[in-house]
């Protein structure tokens, strides 16, 4: 019970940061609210919300959203404190589930849409997420039993693991297949 309990309140959070985002983004308060509806009565999330062991998708969302949500910010306050939490949200999200390896592109989109003349000189606040992604695909595509000697296996278990510990705090351990080769 407490699982799904939790579960459901990740939900809750996730709709209200939806409708938050949505009205910051475009200043429609309606809008956001009628985004959240849809988003919370989904049924494209279900799974997500009523079986525990989808909770990485519940999670990597929340993390997904609170980046956007920061980056939006750092966008229109131009502060730099935001930016930076913009990454870690970012590295956690990833964390979670690689799906969040889009973000990079949803933040490019979102910064045309709120400064359509500015965001051609200024591609190299994108570097960070760049590298990230390009790191996390390394890791991936080398951490497979063929690819790997010892010693690389012992330094992108050690890798994964500093990546993967946040998660271990919100994702039930023994309700998920795990990867062998990532080992906490």
């Amino acid at each position: 019970l407490g699982y799904h309990l939790f579960d459901l309140a990740l939900h809750i959070i996730n709709s209200c940061l939806v409708v938050y985002f949505v009205y910051f983004l475009v200043g429609n308060q309606a809008l956001a609210i009628l985004v959240g509806l849809f988003f919370s009565s989904s049924f494209a999330i279900t799974d997500a919300v009523i079986w525990s062991g989808a909770r990485v998708d519940t999670v990597m969302f929340t993390f997904y959203i609170l980046s956007l949500i920061a980056f939006l910010f750092f966008l229109k306050k131009e502060c730099q404190i935001y930016y930076m939490f913009s990454i870690l949200l970012f590295i956690l999200s990833l964390s979670a589930k690689g799906t969040a390896l889009a973000l990079p592109f949803a933040l490019f989109l979102m910064e045309k849409h709120c400064k359509p003349k500015k965001y051609i000189n200024q591609l190299f606040k994108y570097l960070p997420f760049i590298f990230i992604v390009l790191v996390y695909i390394i890791l991936l595509r080398y951490n497979t039993p063929e690819n790997l000697t010892l010693a690389q296996t012992d330094i992108s278990r050690i890798i994964l693991n500093i990546l993967n510990v946040p998660m271990t705090l919100f994702i039930p351990e023994g309700l998920l297949s795990v990867n062998p080769w990532i080992t906490l």
